[in-house]
This record gives structure tokens, sequence and C-alpha cells, in this order.
């Protein structure tokens, strides 16, 4: 199976790609799937409805087509998702459609509230999410607050996140 890290923000002095690369890390103990980092920062997206001169969203659209699941390294802006994960997603047709997701957030609190929120933009994806959901903490994952050290408690949940995201991923690539 391919599976994409979503790392889903793109402002400066961001994150996500600490906590994609610990995922990617990870993934090497806990999978037999074959895990790459998919950046939106890459893509350069228009705000939808805006002319795409580098055919960005082409290529974004090729990028999910091609990948069997997917883990969003989420973080949670105003108690939602990022506004260029939001947008990105509003691109997404068929893509996503019978293929399974895990999410990984973080944020004061663990970036609950982002990920249900991205839980009902899945829905309309046709996307399954994968139930075991890994909460970071700002305040405990993070070294003030921008430095990602994440506890050790977590593996229990990333070990059960990632036997999911296989099952569920073998499984649906079945019907697609």
């Amino acid at each position: 199976m391919k599976i994409g890290i979503i790392l889903t923000t793109t402002r400066e002095g961001r994150v996500s790609d600490q906590v994609g690369n610990w995922l990617l890390e990870q993934s090497k103990a806990y999978s037999k799937s074959q895990f790459e980092i998919v950046d939106l920062k890459d893509f350069s997206l228009p705000i939808l409805g805006e002319a795409d001169p580098n055919n960005g969203i082409a290529r974004w659209k090729e990028k999910l087509s091609e990948l069997d699941g997917y883990i969003f390294a989420l973080a949670e802006y105003n108690h939602s998702v990022p506004g260029v994960l939001k947008n990105a997603l509003d691109y997404v047709g068929t893509e996503m459609a019978n293929k399974a997701a895990a999410i990984v957030s973080y944020g004061a609190a663990g970036g609950a509230r982002s990920a249900e929120h991205l839980r009902a933009i899945f829905g309309q994806t046709n996307t399954a999410d994968i139930n075991t959901h890994v909460l970071l903490s700002l305040f405990y994952d993070f070294e003030n607050f921008t430095t990602f050290k994440p506890l050790d408690i977590h593996g229990t949940n990333l070990d059960q996140l990632f036997k999911s995201l296989d099952a569920w991923s073998k499984a649906l690539q079945t019907i697609r």
C-alpha cells in the first residue's frame, strides 16, 4: 500500500513538517506499507475559483489518486482545520473515494475539534476515517510550542492507527 502523510499547513514556522517526519519514521516500526510526505506547500493551490497558472490543482489531484490511504498531520486553527487544507480538499472529487484516512492532530486541546471537522469533510469525499486518533498537545508534546518532542504514551495509539490504516487501505482497494 502507498500511504501519503499529508502536511496540512503552509505557514512560516509551522510544525506539521516535524509531526509528518516523525510519522514517516514511526511508520517503519509499525507498518509494511510505503509512506511518503505530501506537503500542501508543494502544490501552491489557488483559492477555489481562482486561476491556476502552474497546474497545481491537477498535480494535487493526481497525487491523491495514486495513493491508497492517508495520514493527516492535522493542525487546529481557530477550532477547525487550517484554511489551506479546507481549500485543498474543496478541489477533491473522487480522488479520495473508497480510501482510508487516519488523523494525527495537534493543538491546545490535541487538535480534537479540527479532527471532528475533518471527519465531516471525509464524509463528503467518501473517505473512510480510522477511529483510532493520535492527539498531540502543544503543552506536553512540544517544547516552547515549537519543537516537537512527543511523549512515549502515544505508542499504543500509533500501533493501532497504523494497523487499522493498513487493514482498511487494503480492504478498500478491493472496491476501487
